[in-house]
């Protein structure tokens, strides 16, 4: 896992998927749109760090119960636009979450963390 400030740190995977969303959404929409994007992610990660347990967490069925899902467009303050979510769990010593992956919510999690 690859350290990060905050409170979190991402897994290699969640890494994969923060660099390929960024070069997808700079593709379609531009390099502004990718970076406000990329922070809207990087907020919702504080977000979860700060409070592991916030206001629209879920967890995500037939997984593991360790797991969260935490959908970015609620530190957006927008419904449309923002459709990805963190996929996160507590470090063991509770010192911290663990940003596991960062899928579409189109995305089946139990297909892509099975």
């Amino acid at each position: 896992m690859t350290a990060s400030a905050g409170g979190y740190r991402f897994t290699p995977e969640a890494v994969v998927d923060l660099r390929a969303i960024f070069r997808h959404t700079t593709r379609e929409f531009g390099r502004q749109q990718a970076t406000r994007y990329r922070d809207y992610i990087m907020a919702a990660c504080l977000a979860v760090a700060a409070s592991p347990d916030p206001i629209g967490s879920t967890s995500p069925d037939n997984i593991s119960p360790r797991l969260a899902m935490y959908p970015v467009r609620l530190v957006t303050g927008r419904t449309k636009g923002a459709s990805h979510v963190l996929i996160y769990t507590m470090e063991d010593d509770e010192d911290g979450i663990i940003i596991v992956r960062i899928l579409h919510e189109r995305m089946d999690p139990t297909t892509v963390l099975s």
